[in-house]
């Protein structure tokens, strides 16, 4: 992320977490912005799967971190 800020305080306490946790993981991070209709994520993110059925994918369950429950404990 080059530039820009939320103006949710949560959001950024999520991504400054984010980023310190890759930070101490050394895990190299690349965001990349892309258009809608070229991002495989936007359907689902509106809860339509049919193009990632098509593929054969599966959902499984997702957990979050526990530092997500209590954002203001940084």
């Amino acid at each position: 992320i080059v530039r820009g800020a939320s103006t949710s305080a949560e959001v950024n306490l999520m991504v400054a977490r984010l980023w310190l946790d890759a930070a101490k993981n050394q895990i190299a991070v690349t965001v990349h912005r892309v258009e809608s209709a070229a991002n495989i994520a936007a359907a689902p993110s509106r809860t339509n799967f049919a193009f990632l059925e098509s593929l054969g994918a599966e959902r499984v369950l997702h957990s979050w971190p526990d530092w997500l429950y209590d954002l203001w404990a940084l």
